[in-house]
């Protein structure tokens, strides 16, 4: 059966990505991404030209049952030229460096393989990246790994960068116990319900914040708790990177006092001083 990769990729600085990960990136026969354009660039900044599947939240499902066709068919079935309409699928379904393969190229995938079984041939590989960091982590992926998963098929991670633990590496934190909470509801009312619930916990926990709704997530969290400790990271890996640390109030206070803010947030929230 075929494998999917699950990649990890910068979440801002190129140079971090790994070796493994350019190395699968290469080798295999597709890259399934959440946004093309982005990837594409990824790829090309690393001299990587290849057939681009886009897989992102809100056809995740559809894209995972495309996959799972494609890593279900043989390599010769639709690279090697046939006779007849298996030849003009396998022609149709190659791809020019850095093409997106939409529905109808894996769907004439699928017919090259119904139309000849090829006894022995290695099945597709593919490798699926989110926008930035680990997939599956507050990102797309959870979908596609199950259902290729179900489908028999092998998935098999390719770890790196990840803004939760790009953080925690720095925050400082002596607490056994830290929550991975994600983005928060932008519901006004339902996110303060949340962090009621999370700081009375007593346990650290993590937040992905937009730069859009920082500034409101830092307000609500000192009506909650204002003398919580706050190590948020923006920008993290990246020209601008900035790390704030101190009471929920003090952190509002510095961003709240700016215009504008740039670049994804990620804050870490515990009850012990660092």
């Amino acid at each position: 059966m075929g494998t999917l990769y699950v990649v990890a990729t910068p979440i801002g600085n190129l140079a971090d990505i790994t070796l493994r990960a350019l190395d699968v990136l290469r080798t295999v026969d597709v890259v399934a991404c959440e946004d093309t354009r982005r990837t594409r660039a990824l790829l090309s900044h690393f001299g990587i030209h290849k057939r681009l599947v886009s897989c992102r939240a809100h056809n995740e499902a559809q894209a995972a049952r495309r996959l799972i066709h494609f890593l279900s068919t043989p390599i010769s079935a639709f690279l090697s030229p046939e006779k007849g309409r298996g030849r003009q699928s396998a022609r149709r379904t190659r791809a020019r460096p850095g093409e997106t393969v939409g529905t109808a190229a894996l769907q004439l995938a699928a017919e090259a393989t119904g139309e000849q079984e090829v006894c022995g041939s290695p099945h597709a590989q593919v490798a699926y990246v989110s926008d930035a960091g680990t997939p599956g982590v507050s990102d797309p992926g959870a979908v596609l790994v199950r259902a290729v998963r179900d489908a028999g098929h092998t998935v098999v991670p390719i770890p790196g960068a990840s803004a939760l633990t790009t953080l925690l590496s720095v925050a400082g934190v002596r607490d056994k116990t830290v929550l991975f909470e994600g983005f928060l509801s932008p519901h006004p009312g339902r996110r303060r319900a949340r962090l009621v619930q999370l700081c009375a916990q007593r346990v650290a926990f993590v937040l992905y914040e937009s730069p859009y709704r920082v500034q409101k997530l830092l307000e609500d969290l000192v009506a909650v708790a204002p003398e919580s400790q706050v190590v948020l990271g923006r920008e993290l890996t990246k020209v601008h990177e900035e790390l704030c640390v101190g009471t929920a109030l003090r952190v509002m206070e510095s961003f709240c006092a700016r215009t504008r803010v740039r670049g994804e947030c990620v804050l870490l929230v515990s009850a012990e001083k660092f």
